[in-house]
């Protein structure tokens, strides 16, 4: 009976071990997760600015395009 004690006492020591580590490999994950994340946002942010100013441009280039096709119309009329 002692015997088996001991070796249940040595199992649930290694578990504890794995246990620590698997709690290190862990919390290493969601650091690299939230960096990752905030690269990911940074990265929107940034693509979010310039789909804002393409579409503004393009507005302005229909603009245009409607008023060089209202001339064109004109002239050939």
């Amino acid at each position: 009976m002692q015997s088996k004690l001991k070796l249940l006492e040595q199992r649930i020591a290694k578990f504890e071990v794995e246990n620590a580590k698997l709690k290190t490999e862990k919390a290493e994950i969601k650091a690299r997760n939230a960096e990752f994340l905030k690269q990911v946002m940074e990265k929107n942010a940034k693509r979010d600015v310039k789909n804002t100013e393409l579409k503004s441009k393009v507005r302005k280039l229909e603009a245009r395009l409607a008023i060089l096709k209202q001339g064109v119309t004109e002239v050939t009329g």
